[in-house]
């Protein structure tokens, strides 16, 4: 949402500066229309890889071509594990909690 945000309010200072301030013949005027376009082809790539960050396997593997790209060393990830509980000992948890607190 706060990216969404961010990008709304560049492209709205881009379509101010450049409707309001400069002919739309000027060399200026012709650089924020260029860059007003590129924004418009950054905001669903940056949604992309925002999107690909967000998963874990996803960013490891993006990361290892990231750094395959740039010839770096690939760090080394640790994976966290969350401690198996068998459906039993789950459930006396579960029940446990509301017999204490009844």
């Amino acid at each position: 949402m706060l990216f969404a945000t961010f990008f709304n309010l560049l492209y709205g200072i881009f379509v101010v500066v450049a409707f309001g301030f400069f002919e739309e013949s000027t060399p200026m005027a012709q650089v924020i229309f260029s860059v007003l376009d590129m924004c418009f082809a950054w905001y669903p790539f940056m949604i992309l890889l925002l999107s690909l960050w967000t998963v874990e396997e996803w960013r490891v593997h993006y990361e290892q071509l990231l750094y395959a790209f740039f010839g770096w060393k690939t760090p080394v990830h640790k994976r966290t594990h969350i401690k198996n509980i068998d459906p039993q000992s789950r459930s006396n948890i579960y029940f446990n909690y509301y017999k204490n607190d009844w």
